[in-house]
């Protein structure tokens, strides 16, 4: 059979990613329902647990660096003493969020019977909100040039660091480093990272940027050279490499190039945030039992009812007013990409079973349906109906 022969191929399978695509969200269109949901629920079909027509496996790396581009881009917009001035607030949201939606999530587990070291890295890695769905369903600008935005990035990327925190210790836990080193030599490497950046720029590529700025062609390889470089840096130090993405971005947001190179770089994010988004449905196992399905399916109403509470009430006591704050809430309400992950090394590491990890993919895809669906109902999005997009202003 010819899709059996050509099951490998991988010009064969964007062919069926991208094909799919249009179909699908055509769909959705019709019914009024947001694209990104498309391109999950077709990795879903076309994935190895169903029709198996495409390896997730062989995509993986394309679809993240969809999400090294939105990082990038994020940086761009965000100039050092922006990103220096939001740090407070932010870091504290994110700390005392991340240790409520933990509370939940293992107090939870704990008396549906998981024992409690399963139950804790369950925890641990339901706590976090995902990048590319929260920065995805809202407009370019409300996230650049409203207070909605800043608040947003802000948790999302001290999220981020505390993930990677998260998964660096656990995997020192797994072959007997010590948690407390493993966390200092990681805030060196952050420091390290950052404070490299913002030199080579300074003393380097910004007389580059500004020697060529004109050549609109060179500026866009240069940056994208330099997003590349910075991701692999990242990745070299035992960081992400969003974080060096981002990090990256950052270093370059006073360059006179940068509004230009943003503009050319988003078409090319949107083609890897397709696959990223598809990779999500193609890499959902269905092997587990169908009382973990039934664990999973409470656990997520209860957070998809807790996150946005807790966010609000976090928001609230620094000051943030009540209708952005629960805005920001139920823009944060879904699991992260970084779950999976998380999943995946406790997993190896056996410190939970099969049908824990399980569960963490289960509320992962579920919680980005669900939250995709209120927020594009409730606030303006870039794929939202016309009605929506009205209330989603006047609730923000």
């Amino acid at each position: 059979m010819l899709l059996a022969a050509a099951q490998n191929d991988q010009f064969l399978e964007m062919t069926f990613i991208f094909a799919g695509s249009a179909v699908m969200a055509a769909l959705f269109i019709l019914m009024r329902q947001p694209v990104i949901l498309a391109y999950i629920i077709l990795g879903i079909i076309l994935g190895p647990m169903c029709f198996n027509q495409v390896s997730s496996d062989n995509l993986q790396t394309v679809s993240h660096f969809g999400i090294t581009l939105l990082m990038f881009l994020l940086g761009l917009e965000l100039p050092p003493a922006k990103v220096k001035g939001m740090a407070g607030k932010s870091a504290v949201v994110t700390l005392f969020t991340s240790f409520a939606f933990f509370a939940v999530t293992t107090l939870y587990m704990g008396f549906t019977g998981s024992n409690w070291v399963e139950a804790a890295v369950v925890g641990l890695a339901l706590m976090f909100s995902s990048t590319a769905v929260a920065l995805k369903l809202i407009p370019t600008t409300d996230l650049h040039h409203q207070r909605l935005g800043e608040i947003m990035i802000g948790v999302l990327l001290f999220q981020d660091i505390l993930a990677i925190t998260t998964i660096v210790v656990m995997q020192g836990a797994a072959h007997g480093d010590a948690g407390v080193v493993s966390i200092l030599i990681l805030l060196l490497k952050i420091i390290a990272l950052a404070g490299g950046s913002l030199l080579a720029v300074r003393y380097g590529l910004g007389y580059l940027m500004e020697r060529f700025s004109v050549i609109h062609e060179y500026i866009f390889i240069a940056y994208i050279a330099w997003c590349l470089l910075g991701a692999s840096v990242a990745n070299a130090l035992g960081l992400s490499a969003e974080m060096g993405a981002f990090v990256a971005g950052v270093s370059l947001a006073t360059s006179p190039a940068t509004l230009v190179v943003a503009e050319l770089l988003k078409p090319v994010r949107e083609f890897f945030m397709v696959i990223f988004f598809f990779c999500v449905g193609a890499a959902f196992d269905f092997k587990f039992t169908w009382i973990s399905a039934a664990i999973a399916a409470g656990l997520v109403i209860v957070l998809q009812i807790a996150k946005p509470l807790i966010f609000a009430f976090a928001l609230r006591r620094v000051g943030e007013k009540p209708k952005v704050s629960l805005q920001v809430g139920n823009r944060l309400a879904q699991a992260s990409e970084f779950s999976i992950i998380l999943g995946f090394s406790a997993l190896s590491a056996n410190y939970i079973s099969k049908n824990a990890f399980g569960i963490i993919q289960i509320c992962v895809i579920a919680s980005f349906l669900i939250s995709t669906l209120i927020v594009t109902r409730r606030y303006h999005t870039p794929i939202s109906d016309p009605s929506s997009s009205q209330h989603g202003k006047d609730e923000a």
